[in-house]
């Protein structure tokens, strides 16, 4: 018996010692290592990481308010608490991997007493005996070990798949951190656009309806048609539409806010600020880093990577499910019938064993697992390199977008420059007695015309600036 366990652990040490070495997959090289002439001329970034923003990029743009929603989202959003649970979730799991490397230890320890009842029992001579009812007690405690040998590493196998999960769902949580962020300052620009906004049209559609009063004297006069009264009725209807909708805008632009936050919307209040956007401190400059550099700092990117190395850990596991195993057991403990004897020396008993198992025919049920473990490492490797790609065009499209809206910003406040010209010289007309006063009002609305243009060009700026932070992966 003694030869016959030696041999079986020999064998299976033998059977380890042939086993390949695991070769964990190696992260490929980005497919490029510059931005395209087109992204690069047209926004005027350069396209080295040189001087580094901080990790709160946010915080540039001088507004406190701002900083204090990003802060409070940080802290109660409910998307982050359910990626910091999923994180806790994988690092369970890789506790649980490791358990299964360690040995097991298990204490058993029993007490019974019954009743026997009456037995009769025959003799060799034909004859017969009766034994009585009687009570009969039995003490135990048992010590019981097993510890499996990892000989294949299968068990390291499993482990460093549990691990190499945990740092995916950890790459998550710091997407779903940097989303949150992003979203955050969206929807904050989004209500200052909307104060911005409702502040000109209050005034459009007083200067309207001035219009309007002043065509009805016309009218009565004789000097104007009901035409071009109703004309400037139309005014004011559009400005009152428009008013409304920018309203709802900004209930709707509270409600994220309020939801990002983890709060309901009626427990966030925002006092309306004029002219807002035009006073941030934002220039719409940035720096964009190498595409290498892009790859290693997105979190997206950081998760697909670690889903490869999860699923390939994954298919070689299953592999070396058709090893054997080998497993030590070791059992002691004391039994006895009298309470008094029950921990005594001839109580003790104990018993040490190996096991050694090994699959012989399932069907081909783990060839099957094995062929799909490795389709699924597959899989996401090809998830991977799409996630790169999708990240690379990401940041082109995001540095293309900041520097259009930097271009459009500089039309629009051109743009706002005449029309202020536009307005000093109606209003000198007017006051010359050269002019009627609808002139002077018709050059007022066009003057809140192009400060409302500008006004929405600096959002656009805002919002592309933020979403190249993110597409950055920061």
């Amino acid at each position: 018996m003694h030869r016959i366990c030696i041999a079986m652990l020999a064998l299976s040490f033998l059977l380890a010692g042939c086993v390949p070495a695991t070769v964990s997959p190696t992260r490929p090289a980005p497919p490029t290592q510059r931005w395209s002439g087109l992204v690069a001329e047209a926004s005027g970034l350069p396209d080295a990481a040189e001087a580094a923003l901080p990790a709160d990029w946010w915080t540039s743009l001088g507004d406190p308010v701002l900083n204090g929603l990003v802060d409070v989202a940080l802290e109660d959003s409910l998307d982050l608490r359910a990626a910091a649970a999923r994180v806790r979730q994988a690092h369970a799991l890789v506790d649980a991997a490791r358990a299964n490397r360690m040995p097991r230890l298990d204490l058993n320890v029993n007490a019974e007493r019954g009743r026997i009842q009456q037995s009769t029992f025959r003799d060799g001579e034909g004859g017969h005996f009766r034994v009585p009812p009687y009570r009969s007690s039995h003490f135990g405690t048992q010590l019981a070990a097993s510890y499996e040998i990892d000989l294949f590493g299968r068990l390291a196998l499993a482990q460093g798949e549990a691990g190499a999960h945990a740092d995916a769902t950890q790459a998550d949580r710091r997407a779903v951190r940097q989303w949150l962020i992003h979203d955050v300052v969206r929807a904050y620009a989004d209500v200052r656009l909307a104060d911005a906004l409702r502040q000109d049209l209050l005034l459009d559609l007083q200067l309207a309806r001035k219009l309007t009063a002043d065509e009805s004297g016309r009218r009565e006069a004789g000097l104007a048609t009901l035409a071009a009264v109703r004309h400037r009725a139309d005014l004011v209807a559009q400005r009152q539409q428009s008013l409304a909708q920018v309203e709802q805008d900004r209930h709707e632009a509270i409600s994220r806010l309020a939801v990002l936050s983890g709060r309901a919307p009626a427990e966030l209040q925002l006092e309306a600020q004029d002219g807002h956007l035009g006073r941030m401190a934002l220039t719409g400059s940035l720096r964009a880093d190498m595409p290498a550099s892009v790859i290693a700092s997105r979190p997206d990117i950081d998760a697909a990577w670690h889903r490869v190395l999860a699923t390939s850990l994954a298919a070689e596991r299953i592999r070396r499910e058709r090893y054997p195993t080998l497993t030590l057991t070791g059992t002691t403990g004391f039994l006895s019938e009298s309470l008094g004897r029950w921990l005594s020396g001839d109580a003790l008993g104990w018993a040490l064993g190996s096991a050694v198992q090994m699959p012989l025919f399932d069907g081909g049920r783990l060839r099957a697992h094995a062929a799909h473990a490795t389709a699924t490492a597959e899989e996401q490797e090809a998830a991977y390199r799409r996630t790169v790609l999708a990240a690379l065009g990401e940041v082109e499209v995001a540095l293309g977008a900041v520097a259009n809206a930097s271009r459009q910003r500089e039309i629009a406040a051109a743009g706002l420059a005449r029309r202020a010209a536009d307005q000093a010289a109606a209003r000198a007309l007017v006051a010359a007695g050269t002019s009627a006063r609808d002139a002077a009002l018709r050059a007022d609305m066009a003057w809140l015309d192009a400060r409302r243009e500008l006004t929405v060009r600096q959002h656009e700026v805002l919002v592309s600036w933020a979403s190249a932070h993110r597409a950055l992966g920061r």
